[in-house]
């Protein structure tokens, strides 16, 4: 069974917040500002509506949402979440 669209966004902002992977950021001019969701609103009838990645500084719109971000177990995702935290505390390094 496929993701709905809430289920979609509430997977992209998990990603984008995680704090131990890689966000997924703008590609245009350098900006490197952290993509949030959108949604397509270009001519081409065959996207328009679709969920994309947008940049909140430019106009930069990414089409491509890598699968890993819907596929991956959320679950596990959390656990290790934790663990890095726990470890991170452990240290003496301040939590994101």
């Amino acid at each position: 069974m496929g993701l709905n669209i809430q289920e979609k966004i509430k997977r992209i902002k998990k990603w984008q917040k995680s704090g131990f992977v890689h966000e997924l950021t703008c590609g245009g001019d350098n900006c490197n500002k952290i993509l949030v969701h959108g949604f397509c609103d270009c001519d081409k009838e065959d996207t328009k509506g679709h969920l994309v990645l947008e940049c909140p500084k430019c106009d930069y719109v990414q089409h491509y949402i890598p699968e890993a971000i819907f596929n991956i177990d959320y679950k596990q995702f959390d656990d290790v979440k934790k663990m890095m935290d726990k470890a991170r505390k452990k240290k003496g390094i301040k939590n994101e």
